[in-house]
């Protein structure tokens, strides 16, 4: 997403603005609590057209997270990555 304009947002650093698409992937660590306001989000599906998947709960894959499986990466079908989007209402920290 980066190489396509997209920055990272970190909890205590930069600020969004007003009308700023937020995209968080499902499949995702190190979450935190957005103290944004935004729409309605929508969840997006993208199929994966690969055979192996490092960070995936849904087939046991925990490559970064032993938590979500007992296995380093899956080889076999991929289920979709859900993405859940939404855009900042109210600009701020």
């Amino acid at each position: 997403m980066e190489s396509f304009g997209a920055r990272p947002v970190e909890p205590d650093a930069g600020e969004c603005r007003l009308g700023d698409l937020i995209v968080i992937p499902k499949y995702n660590t190190a979450l935190f609590k957005f103290p944004l306001q935004t729409t309605r989000a929508n969840i997006v599906d993208y199929d994966v057209r690969t055979w192996i998947t490092p960070m995936n709960q849904d087939v046991g894959a925990g490559f970064y997270f032993s938590g979500w499986g007992p296995l380093p990466f899956v080889l076999g079908p991929v289920p979709p990555q859900r993405y859940l989007m939404a855009r900042v209402l109210q600009p701020g920290r």
